[in-house]
């Protein structure tokens, strides 16, 4: 009895291992990029910039990582949604006040703690422009202000550009108005997902 259902447990196995191979191969496919960015950590180098006590840091996210987290892992559907999101940027920025304030405070700012929160999450987009290697200047398409309610040291914004040409290296350019820093460049020499 123990040898049969051995068999059976062998035999079934077997069957499942063998599937489609195109499904394989695109798997396979998948698989390599996806090691690739956990081997890059995810992340494009990042770019810092200190004024004061204030550091402002820059990291281009690739799409493939906010994919994978929205779609649960399922890695048919970001190998196809991947080639159709190849001219879109996704940047995180940090804001880091050295003296461990809340950044959005009114001393910082100017503005009372909530238009300052409102800024973040609706008005900074439009302080930001990214530039491509050919000169194109494109707007910020939106703005997430991720809220940590006071626990992180940083505030966070994921930036997202739309109309980048494949392949081709963006400049962030920030002209700060929240915090009246002057004009930031942060240059990304590498795209984050190398295939």
């Amino acid at each position: 009895m123990i040898k049969k259902l051995s068999i059976l447990i062998l035999t079934v196995v077997v069957l499942a291992c063998q599937g489609n191979p195109d499904s394989q191969n695109k798997n396979v496919d998948i698989a390599h990029k996806l090691y690739t960015l956990e081997d890059a950590g995810w992340r494009s180098k990042r770019v810092a910039h200190l004024t004061g006590d204030i550091q402002y840091r820059a990291t281009q996210v690739p799409v493939e990582y906010y994919l994978l987290r929205s779609l649960g892992g399922d890695r048919d559907s970001l190998a196809s949604l991947s080639g159709t999101m190849a001219g879109e940027r996704i940047v995180e920025v940090e804001f880091e006040h050295f003296g461990k304030g809340d950044l959005l405070e009114e001393r910082h700012t100017g503005l009372d703690y909530d238009r300052s929160v409102s800024y973040m999450a609706q008005g900074l987009s439009g302080d930001f422009t990214a530039v491509t290697a050919t000169g194109d200047t494109i707007p910020c398409s939106g703005v997430h202000f991720e809220r940590h309610f006071k626990v992180s040291p940083f505030k966070r914004v994921i930036l997202y550009f739309g109309g980048v040409p494949e392949g081709e290296g963006i400049q962030l350019i920030y002209n700060d108005r929240l915090f009246g820093n002057g004009i930031f460049k942060f240059t990304f020499e590498e795209r984050p997902f190398k295939t």
